[in-house]
């Protein structure tokens, strides 16, 4: 038999093997994906291992094997962005990322949390959280500045982290608190327009 026929016939028996575990497992409509009739299906049911290899060492070629290129393009690319995904969510924690950033971007608990830290060795601190002076947090706020035209939130962090040395507890802390002064700020400037709006009302209607 030559190199490429048995090539073939080693698909074929594993795709056989396939389809006899399938039904072991009673997925007959696996098999029916799979383009076999009910007919050839009792077929298998009744064939031996030693049957089934024989098959394969025919060579007949029923079966239509075929790689569907766009399919297999976006499979990869998701495997790689998943890959990505892990290495960052890696890089985040060995950086000091708190569990409230974690859960933020990925929906990771406390216990995930934990548990990947044992995984990577990742001690986290006892005691007071770690306080950034106010030269540094000045820093800090020049650097996220100057990194906005970063569209992913989670390397922004990253660089921010890996740019002043400062662990990302300490960063998203600083971070949620200006945004939250941006927030408040932009409540109280709404507050006063809409007051601002009801006098102006009060005097055109003194005035009516």
């Amino acid at each position: 038999m030559s190199g490429r026929a048995g090539a073939h016939g080693e698909l074929v028996f594993d795709v056989l093997r396939y389809a006899t575990r399938m039904l072991a497992q009673g997925d007959e409509s696996t098999l029916r994906i799979m383009g076999f009739t009910p007919e050839q299906i009792q077929t298998i049911e009744r064939l031996s291992l030693k049957s089934l290899q024989r098959i394969g060492e025919l060579g007949a070629h029923f079966l239509d094997f075929r790689i569907d290129a766009a399919c297999f393009d976006r499979v990869v690319r998701r495997i790689e962005q998943e890959k990505a995904d892990e290495t960052l969510k890696d890089a985040l924690l060995r950086a000091g990322a708190p569990i409230r950033m974690m859960h933020h971007f990925w929906g990771m608990t406390s216990r995930d949390c934990a548990e990947r830290r044992r995984v990577l060795n990742v001690e986290v601190p006892i005691g007071r959280p770690a306080q950034a002076d106010e030269a540094a947090l000045e820093h800090l706020w020049r650097l996220w500045q100057a990194t906005e035209e970063v569209t992913d939130e989670r390397q922004r962090f990253l660089q921010l982290a890996e740019a002043t040395g400062l662990p990302l507890t300490v960063i998203w802390t600083a971070v949620e608190e200006w945004q939250d002064d941006v927030t408040r700020v932009d409540g109280e400037s709404s507050d006063r327009d809409a007051r601002a709006g009801h006098d102006s009302g009060r005097v055109v209607g003194l005035h009516g």
